[in-house]
């Protein structure tokens, strides 16, 4: 009886031991358990702290281009009104000088000199007489201007070709371009027309423009990559600002760089220096 009493508890006792280890191993199943969730739930978290600041990132250069394009806009809207500014003072000068020279009393001259001069007779008993006369009148434009007529002479003048580079050839059809450049305060530089050639790129007739009147031009690159660097000491500024010299046509801003720009006859180009 108490051999069998003894197994009993041994039993038992092998049973709770067994129990107990069962129980120590549910428990740290689910202290795993719980490392596991907390750990996945660290780097969902820490994905979503990612994700949220690479949104905020794009967010950030979303609204920095935004802020770039509106300035530009605000850049063109400015010279297109310092443009408009110009043209209207330029127009109103033009009207005032008009009207002055309207109001201006004229006090035509006309001086005639004449001169004759009597040849012996010869065998024949006729007599040559050689008449010059020179007359002048005042015209309407300002400043003082003389035209001389004088009698056609016994030897004609034959014409002399022209022997400047610059003009395009005869043979060649060209197009006249009017070039006005101005500095930042409105204040012409330099303005007139040039003749170019058909099919030339606004570069081309400011290249022919500036060596017409003189002026220092510096650039680089060539084609579509042409940029006016310098134009008599007004320089562009370094990357980034928006100091340079801009150019429009017919008071338009184009799309395109200077040196793929296809004129037409009668064009207008405006360079001007924006600070």
């Amino acid at each position: 009886m108490a051999t069998k009493i003894k197994k009993r508890h041994v039993k038992k006792n092998v049973a709770t031991k067994i129990k107990k280890r069962h129980v120590k191993k549910n428990v740290a199943t689910k202290i795993k358990k719980r490392h596991v969730k907390k750990n996945v739930a660290t780097k969902i978290k820490k994905r979503h702290v990612k994700k949220n600041v690479a949104t905020k990132i794009k967010e950030r250069h979303v609204k920095k281009n935004v802020a770039t394009k509106i300035k530009k806009r605000h850049v063109k809207k400015n010279v297109a009104t310092k443009i408009k500014k110009r043209h209207v003072k330029k127009n109103v000068a033009t009207k005032i000088k008009k009207s002055s020279q309207n109001t201006r009393p004229s006090t035509p001259t006309a001086t005639t000199t004449g001169t004759s001069t009597s040849t012996p007779p010869t065998n024949s008993g006729s007599t040559a007489t050689t008449t010059t006369t020179t007359s002048s009148e005042p015209t309407a434009t300002t400043g003082t201007t003389t035209t001389t007529n004088n009698s056609p002479s016994a030897t004609p003048t034959l014409p002399v070709a022209p022997t400047n580079p610059d003009t395009p050839s005869n043979d060649a059809k060209t197009i006249t371009t009017t070039i006005s450049i101005e500095d930042a305060d409105g204040a012409t530089i330099a303005s007139g027309s040039i003749k170019v050639n058909s099919g030339a790129s606004a570069f081309d007739a400011l290249q022919a423009f500036a060596q017409q009147q003189g002026l220092t031009l510096t650039y680089k690159g060539s084609g579509a990559t042409t940029y006016v660097t310098g134009i008599n000491g007004y320089n562009a500024g370094p990357a980034g600002t928006m100091t340079g010299w801009l150019y429009l046509v017919n008071g338009t801003l184009p799309d395109v760089s200077m040196g793929v720009y296809t004129l037409k006859d009668g064009d207008s180009i405006w360079m001007i220096y924006n600070k």
